[in-house]
């Protein structure tokens, strides 16, 4: 399937920042209340998005094209040119 490039995503906002910290805890609650546990990878993701390495939108692109590629997630993190903070 082909992919066509986003459209450029504005910086977000202090406010939006704070928005999305505070949805990803309460998401991140939530899945603990089932069980399930964020990965390694999933804290990488939502740190990049936070701190404005990469846009949401981008990430989703990067991770589904390395999976159609790979057919794995092992390396994603790894082979990212906003991977500038260790796991």
């Amino acid at each position: 399937m082909r992919r066509t490039a986003p459209q450029p995503e504005q910086p977000m906002t202090t406010q939006q920042r704070s928005a999305l910290v505070a949805t990803l805890s309460q998401c991140n609650a939530s899945f603990a209340l089932e069980g399930f546990k964020p990965t390694a990878m999933r804290h990488f993701i939502d740190a990049a998005i936070i701190d404005g390495r990469v846009t949401i939108t981008q990430a989703r692109i990067e991770l589904e094209a390395y999976v159609e590629a790979n057919r794995t997630v092992a390396g994603f993190v790894e082979s990212r040119h906003w991977n500038d903070k260790p796991v």
